[in-house]
């Protein structure tokens, strides 16, 4: 991007491009390659369908995140997900909670076509919620119950699940990966939210559960847009009945469908909980989600997981909302942040209560909805996908801070030294290695994350070290490129 104007108009076209809606093969068709994927190296190399040229900036205009070829995997170096043609698929989740059994199927295609817009590409979903704080008569659907026998899972109800349907292909069309959660435990502190004790109920036991696990993998085992979560705000103490029903569900779920992926939603509390971290589900975990409620520091726990090698990408599943305790702007952005240029192969939002108990769903207008929307459309427009942490700090040298630390400076670079990105959460000067970026010259830009505007910088030459100073004591994200 050479200019303000020219990084403007980009942004309009990838927005045009969310709008639109692409058709895509069915699940049984298969892959169709890995062309677009990067060599299995850690995150370096890609082919030329994503780049002009091994870690080469492409213009937002050349990148532009067209719709996915459902359904996903993980790329064979295990960074990332990649769609049925090998294409990289960066996650923009909204933790969506009760959109099947609050909205309307109406209100849910608006709901759905307003996020589209903006950019997001995924949303969390419980197919069956129990949260007495959301509209409707929950847990029924329009007066339909998800079960025929009150908290019997051996009975489901064909007409919920058919209005369930509805909503799951509607995020199909919109090119929208659903991450499903078939029963969501719920905080084991509130018994008004969650199906922990409705799962332990007299009228159900494990075999029950695992015939709703068994009626859910039939029933959608067809729809290519759907990556399962087992958990949902609990890690139920190993060996207890509770541990027993949510393992029934998720066996019972492969039983029938062993194609899908698979992630999960533990407890946040403290630094958080990835997927994998629960050991009687981890042989299942696909997709590394990371659930910090409130936790300042989760680029560390990323940075670790990266370096593991673990062949599982880790994004982040669930965060604080917005309004909530650490759900401030500038927290929520320096996640999404941190996470990009620490190896994570996505984030995720919430609007706060006007989304997650639907208050105001129409409600798009709130400052992390906006700077939401200007991760998603920087990273884009770069080739995300080759970045990789620049943990031995021989991209930026100095300046970056303490790791441990709420100051510390994420970094990232492609393997050839050709693009660097950094964060500094509160501006600042960084120093650069000219003698690590090839080419004559370095193209210096500026980002700021809360309103998506760039500023050039200054073209540098020579060699050495450099010194390079953010515009403001505010939050910005340098860019530099070789030209």
């Amino acid at each position: 991007m050479s200019s303000q104007l020219r990084s403007s108009l980009a942004f309009v076209l990838l927005a045009s491009l969310w709008a639109c809606h692409d058709g895509a093969p069915p699940i049984n068709e298969g892959n169709a390659g890995d062309q677009g994927e990067p060599a299995a190296d850690g995150g370096g190399e890609s082919s030329a369908e994503e780049t002009t040229g091994t870690g080469t900036v492409v213009d937002a205009a050349q990148t532009q995140p067209t719709h996915a070829r459902f359904p996903l995997r993980v790329s064979h170096d295990g960074r990332r997900l990649v769609d049925s043609a090998g294409k990289p698929f960066l996650i923009n989740q909204a933790s969506s909670w009760g959109l099947i059994q609050s909205l309307s199927t109406e209100d849910a295609r608006t709901y759905l076509d307003q996020l589209a817009s903006r950019g997001w590409n995924a949303v969390m979903v419980s197919i069956i919620s129990y949260d007495e704080r959301m509209p409707g008569d929950p847990p029924a659907w329009n007066g339909i119950d998800p079960f025929e026998k009150r908290w019997d899972f051996s009975t489901p109800n064909d007409a919920y699940f058919d209005h369930a349907d509805q909503i799951l292909k509607l995020a199909r069309e919109r090119g929208m990966l659903v991450t499903l959660v078939p029963s969501y435990l719920g905080y084991p502190e509130d018994s008004t939210q969650g199906w922990a004790d409705e799962l332990l109920a007299s009228t159900n036991s494990v075999e029950k559960s695992r015939t709703y696990g068994r009626y859910l993998g039939r029933r959608y085992k067809s729809f290519d847009n759907i990556v399962w979560v087992a958990g949902g705000d609990n890690k139920p103490a190993q060996g207890s009945e509770l541990e027993q029903h949510m393992l029934a569900i998720v066996e019972g779920i492969r039983e029938e469908d062993p194609d899908h992926l698979w992630t999960a939603h533990w407890s946040g509390k403290d630094t958080g909980m990835l997927a994998s971290e629960n050991p009687t589900f981890a042989p299942y975990i696909d997709l590394d989600g990371y659930y910090a409620f409130n936790y300042e520091l989760t680029y560390d726990k990323v940075l670790a997981q990266y370096n593991r090698r673990t062949g599982l990408p880790l994004f982040h599943l669930d965060m604080s909302y917005e309004t909530e305790w650490g759900g401030e702007p500038a927290e929520i952005r320096k996640r999404a942040y941190d996470a990009m240029l620490s190896g994570a192969a996505g984030s995720s939002f919430n609007a706060g209560p006007d989304w997650y108990l639907f208050k105001n769903f129409r409600n798009m207008d709130t400052p992390g909805t906006r700077e939401t929307q200007h991760w998603f459309k920087l990273f884009s427009s770069l080739p995300w996908h080759e970045l990789r942490p620049d943990v031995d700090h021989t991209a930026i040298t100095a300046g970056y801070g303490e790791r441990g630390t709420a100051s510390y400076v994420c970094v990232a670079r492609t393997s050839d030294y050709r693009l660097v990105v950094a964060y500094l959460g509160e501006g600042g000067s960084v120093q650069l290695d000219l003698d690590r970026m090839p080419g004559s010259k370095v193209r210096v830009t500026w980002s700021d994350p809360t309103t998506g505007q760039t500023r050039e910088g200054s073209e540098l030459s020579g060699s050495g070290q450099r010194a390079l100073q953010a515009p403001s004591a505010k939050s910005w994200v340098l860019i530099a490129r070789s030209l």
